[in-house]
């Protein structure tokens, strides 16, 4: 438990399988179990996709708000949790990136790992020259691309977040999609999506802005009906309705069970400081009992800071009687 002392074991009624809470003071995990089991993660996988896109983005000078790519009729198609997103939609990597963070949308995943992708692979193959040419691009669209491109776009994109994973030193972490839709070879642990979900904090302003955001709304056009229309996004995390919770991502599928990371911040009195943690739960037993079970622990957790304390204290205030008690 990394020298965490524990006045009382974990809450019996939490459901998942693997947790651990990590402090962002101490950089490192301070209790959890089975942290380092590998794990199917559902849709905590797009914590990686958003971060190798805003670092692409950073490092070749992409303005998110200028560059728009078109959603492909695949995209479009995507099983599982959407945010609406329909073929010839021409949308900012800005809002794709709310897309996919909020509503946790597969179909921003893939329109995202198609666009970004296809830049990766032209710039492997030496068909992008310039960095000048990706900077000045304005709209993207993966479907005017040749077969070849089309078809090793996602992958070229895949193959960064594992990179990237390698970086980071996320050593139970392998990455098969860019979404989270079940893949028994998607896998991950507790400790490594804490490390991620601290790498997220890491970023700028418009990271913090999107992490907090309960609902977010934007104009997108069509190209194909050449049409407007408002999409409204709900942030599936019902934690950011309680206080000291600031994300981080939430995650289902029936076979990685209720996963959820999460950035909770308290001012602690007895401590006199602000304690930050990141709480990873991962396979909890529904959708709902994720939520419950990161409650019952961050409780739990500070329960124990405060019993330390407070033990602290007390023998702070024996020696100083037994210090006053000899004679002088």
């Amino acid at each position: 438990m990394n020298q965490f002392t524990m006045y009382e074991n974990p809450p019996s009624e939490i459901t998942c399988k693997s947790w651990c809470i990590y402090s962002l003071k101490e950089l490192q995990v301070i209790c959890g179990a089975n942290q380092n089991m590998q794990l199917q993660i559902a849709s905590l996988t797009k914590m990686m996709t958003y971060i190798v896109v805003l670092r692409f983005c950073k490092k070749h000078q992409i303005d998110i708000d200028n560059l728009q790519f078109v959603v492909s009729r695949n995209a479009s198609a995507i099983l599982g949790t959407s945010s609406g997103l329909k073929v010839g939609d021409q949308i900012s990597i800005r809002d794709l990136l709310f897309c996919l963070m909020l509503p946790s949308g597969n179909d921003a995943a893939l329109c995202l790992a198609e666009n970004i992708g296809s830049l990766l692979y032209k710039m492997q193959k030496g068909l992008v020259k310039s960095a000048y040419v990706i900077r000045n691009l304005n709209i993207l669209n993966i479907q005017n691309e040749s077969t070849a491109i089309q078809s090793c776009s996602v992958m070229s994109f895949v193959n960064e977040m594992n990179n990237m994973a390698q970086e980071l030193g996320l050593n139970e972490t392998k990455f098969s999609n860019p979404h989270g839709l079940h893949d028994k070879v998607n896998v991950s642990s507790a400790k490594d999506m804490a490390i991620l979900t601290r790498e997220i904090m890491k970023e700028d302003k418009f990271t913090l802005q999107l992490c907090q955001a309960k609902s977010y709304q934007f104009e997108v056009k069509n190209q194909i009906d050449n049409t407007c229309r408002q999409i409204n996004l709900v942030n599936t995390n019902k934690l950011l309705e309680k206080p000291g919770y600031f994300g981080m991502k939430t995650g289902y599928t029936n076979s990685a069970g209720g996963c959820l990371a999460s950035l909770f911040k308290q001012y602690d009195k007895i401590m006199a400081q602000t304690v930050e943690v990141i709480i990873v739960v991962l396979k909890s037993d529904s959708m709902e009992n994720r939520f419950v079970d990161t409650q019952l622990l961050v409780e739990w957790y500070f329960r124990q800071l405060n019993h330390k304390i407070k033990e602290r204290c007390k023998f702070y205030e024996q020696s100083f009687k037994q210090m006053a008690s000899l004679p002088s």
